[in-house]
């Protein structure tokens, strides 16, 4: 990892803003959405997870309708969502023909909900940007870190599925605003890093690297209130190390919540890199057997055992 420094000039975080804004151009009705659902997300995991959908949204003051609706009317974006969240519970569908929004978000919840519609809405518009074989190689990092943290989620329950997942998925977002300004020089990095994130290769060809523009996306999708990230004192610098994954160089008197999303990170990493980081699990309280078998599955899930297929089509 480069030295702090690299992080806290106005230069790069002005590149990181620019490459941000390639994948924000949306649908008010989607940012509406996604934040409206994070918030009922960070509520529900102070109340029980039994409360009537509608009630939900009043404690909130939100209508149900006003979120949900819009949604199914954006039929591409609605479809792709119900496609995820049958794959990963067809068990909370059965035999049921309903894919409208409020049955997904029953599925779901509205954490999983969020992270979904995101994840659904930014990879079509990188998607526009790429060649078809690059497009898949691409795609299926995302996807891979995004299962990773969703598994690792469930693993961790102070992380959460929903924050794992959306971790994984965010850290790749970042990567596709480069993947946007040019398929050659994604190539190469691809190429030459065999879908690991580099810092240093990122700074020296865009002029920031995927953590300051996942940031910057975080901030733009209301991360900065407690309401929808659950983080007080939002501190952009410290973001920014987590979404590294550079344990060593967080401040560690940052809030618990993003020292959290470095351990997550810091594990994504050695699964892309190979090098058996299983301090995040023990630490935990999870056994080095079981640490080490979940690893070797995440593995797994980069070359060829991936679940969640349902955005490579």
């Amino acid at each position: 990892m480069t030295d702090l420094d690299d992080i806290q000039t106005d230069e790069s975080w002005q590149l990181a803003s620019c490459y941000m804004q390639l994948v924000t151009i949306m649908p008010p009705r989607i940012l509406y959405a996604f934040k409206a659902l994070r918030k009922l997300h960070i509520d529900s995991l102070d109340r029980s997870s039994d409360v009537d959908i509608d009630q939900a949204f009043e404690a909130m003051g939100f209508d149900s309708n006003t979120v949900l609706r819009p949604i199914d009317d954006l039929e591409g974006i609605q479809k792709r969502v119900y496609l995820g969240a049958q794959r990963l519970f067809p068990e909370r569908f059965g035999r049921s023909q309903d894919v409208s929004s409020r049955a997904i978000y029953q599925a779901l919840g509205p954490g999983l909900f969020s992270t979904f519609l995101i994840l659904v809405w930014f990879l079509r518009r990188i998607k526009k940007h790429a060649d078809e074989e690059l497009w898949q190689e691409y795609a299926y990092d995302c996807m891979a870190a995004t299962e990773i943290g969703y598994r690792l989620g469930t693993q961790i329950p102070a992380l959460g599925s929903v924050d794992g997942s959306f971790l994984g998925l965010i850290r790749y977002v970042g990567v596709g605003t480069f993947f946007m300004k040019g398929n050659d020089l994604y190539r190469r990095y691809r190429n030459l890093h065999k879908g690991r994130l580099d810092i240093e290769f990122e700074e020296s060809r865009w002029g920031c690297d995927h953590a300051q523009v996942a940031t910057m996306l975080l901030q733009f999708l209301g991360f900065k209130s407690e309401e929808v990230s659950g983080v007080e004192n939002w501190n952009p610098i410290d973001v920014a190390v987590a979404l590294r994954g550079d344990l060593e160089k967080l401040n560690k008197a940052c809030n618990p919540i993003v020292i959290r999303w470095a351990q997550c990170c810091a594990f994504m990493n050695s699964v892309m890199a190979g090098d058996k980081r299983l301090d995040v699990l023990e630490d935990q309280g999870i056994t080095e057997e079981a640490a080490l078998n979940f690893y070797r599955k995440c593995t797994r899930i980069v070359k060829d055992e991936l679940t969640f297929t349902w955005m490579l089509r």
